[in-house]
């Protein structure tokens, strides 16, 4: 499945493409692949992928994952572009989550 993150939309809406057009945004690797399967969070705990959602209120994109630590925590959503954003800490620049295996 591939989604469109929700920032890249965003910046499509409001026409905020600092001089590209909306098909070099498109094309310029923006657009993030989400697959199923099991994932590393950059603080190192794993967590498996179970699949999408649509918000009915907003209509973003939700991640449905679970914690594959401490059983029973139940199930977990966070926006999709928030899953696949990379953060910067004590000057290293991570991927909030990380593709491990299908």
């Amino acid at each position: 499945m591939s989604f469109l993150a929700n920032g890249t939309l965003a910046c499509l809406i409001r026409g905020d493409l600092n001089g590209a057009s909306w098909q070099e945004l498109l094309t310029s690797g923006m657009q993030r692949e989400l697959k199923r399967g099991k994932y590393r969070h950059f603080k190192g705990n794993e967590y498996l992928v179970i699949d999408t959602a649509r918000c009915s209120e907003t209509d973003a994109i939700q991640v449905i994952y679970k914690p594959l630590y401490n059983e029973g925590q139940g199930l977990w959503v966070r926006p999709l572009d928030m899953f696949l954003e990379t953060i910067k800490r004590d000057g290293k620049t991570f991927e909030r989550f990380e593709f491990i295996e299908s």
